[in-house]
């Protein structure tokens, strides 16, 4: 699964980068693969958003407040996703 995720990314990117690929030069390709991997993570990101929104106004989900202990910055509570069981 894992490879395969690899796969798809490395097609994702080089489709996205095509033209630096074969014109630009190291830096610019390097520029164009963070980008489209920004926009990927962006996109995936709503997503996600949306996927969990739609889940808790389902009543499959909901967010639980939780503590969280001090590490950098004084302990807080905040709400973690979380599926009804």
């Amino acid at each position: 699964m894992a490879q395969q995720l690899t796969q798809l990314l490395n097609a994702f990117v080089a489709a996205e980068t095509e033209d630096e690929i074969q014109h630009g030069s190291q830096l610019e390709v390097a520029k164009a693969e963070l980008e489209a991997l920004g926009r990927l993570k962006r996109s995936v990101d709503s997503m996600i958003k949306a996927y969990r929104e739609m889940a808790i106004e389902d009543g499959m989900a909901y967010h639980k407040e939780i503590w969280t202990e001090e590490h950098v910055v004084k302990g807080h509570f905040k709400k973690r996703f979380t599926w009804v069981d």
